[in-house]
């Protein structure tokens, strides 16, 4: 794993250290420093992927929303990007990085890896599609604003001229979690003062079916039920995502089956 040193690209590194751990697969890791870091330097990238390099890896994840030229340079020079490797992208690259940053020898050696989506709302999640299609068009301003600070008010026409997008069902799912296990952990009166802590003990027993997929969590807080997508990034005249297969509920669909 090549990731940003942030706290988005240890969480990734350290669960994809415990995935292969658990099927016995051999690991290796390396981090690059965050753009605002004052380690940060074009070396400090290449002295990064030629480590990893040296360890003969074949499978590899990039976990970084910058460095892709960068990265992906180095490892041609390495040998770290060579046929037989397996390359894998977390969603903070976009295949319009690609297209942009990568000279035509950079887009012929990632033409064809894969990236690993973050899946929330879509059409074939009931829940979604109900809110979407149907809940949406029912909400009205006068339901949220007396409740809302008055920066925070929402113009008349905004459930009319805006489309729910499928980020915002990991808020709601948020605000649901936070109310269920509110409710669960002080159903009537003033809070107590171990309210903190007891909701923090409570997250391991909420389990609900939200508008992003089953809302469970583990021991530290994380979503326990991965929802991904697998995707194939392929060079057409221009990069663009091609559907591979869903991860839901512990589960692999593939497409086509």
């Amino acid at each position: 794993v090549i990731y940003e040193r942030t706290a988005y690209g240890r969480a990734y590194e350290e669960a994809a250290k415990a995935a292969c751990q658990s099927l016995k697969l051999t690991f290796f890791s390396k981090d690059i420093p965050d753009f605002y870091d004052d380690a940060y330097s074009e070396e400090s990238i290449r002295s990064a992927v030629a480590s990893l390099s040296a360890t003969g890896a074949k499978a590899v994840l990039v976990v970084t929303s910058i460095y892709v030229r960068f990265i992906v340079a180095s490892a041609l020079d390495t040998g770290l990007l060579r046929p037989g490797t397996s390359w894998v992208f977390s969603d903070s690259v976009s295949t319009d990085d690609f297209d942009t940053e990568l000279n035509e020898t950079e887009k012929a050696a990632v033409n064809g890896s894969l990236q690993i989506s973050a899946w929330v709302g879509a059409t074939n999640n009931p829940q979604w599609t109900h809110f979407a299609n149907e809940r949406w068009a029912t909400l009205q301003p006068g339901d949220f604003n007396p409740f809302l600070p008055a920066d925070w008010q929402i113009r008349d026409n905004f459930f009319s001229t805006v489309n729910p997008s499928e980020v915002g069902t990991l808020a709601y799912d948020a605000i649901i979690a936070a109310g269920l296990l509110s409710c669960k952990v002080a159903p009537t009166g003033p809070l107590p003062a171990s309210f903190g802590t007891l909701f923090w003990e409570s997250k391991q027993n909420l389990s609900f079916d939200g508008l992003s997929g089953r809302v469970e969590f583990d021991e530290k807080g994380d979503r326990s039920n991965a929802n991904v997508q697998l995707f194939n990034l392929l060079d057409q005249d221009g990069f663009s995502e091609k559907y591979v297969a869903q991860f839901s509920n512990g589960t692999w669909t593939w497409d086509g089956g």
